[in-house]
């Protein structure tokens, strides 16, 4: 994964957090807090995913969660690639 999507996402996650954390303009608070719960939702079912359907296949790890819940698809687009046949 490239450092460029690393810290797009590092940065998007901030300003999601920022959004929860102060009161920020009227028009960018909710859009980054739905957006957040929504992307935080996917990524949650990335991880079930990971530890369920793909395990045999990806071999996860405990460290694997928190890049996917990070970066999610990023993240994993590579390790499926690897293993691929």
């Amino acid at each position: 994964m490239s450092y460029p999507i690393k810290i797009g996402a590092t940065l998007y996650w901030l300003a999601v957090l920022a959004a929860l954390l102060f009161d920020l303009p009227p028009k960018v608070d909710p859009i980054l807090i739905l957006t957040g719960m929504m992307i935080g939702i996917f990524h949650v079912v990335e991880v079930i995913a990971v530890f369920t359907l793909l395990k045999d296949r990806l071999k996860p790890t405990n460290k694997d969660i928190l890049p996917i819940l990070m970066f999610g698809a990023f993240y994993l687009r590579p390790k499926l690639e690897a293993t691929r046949s």
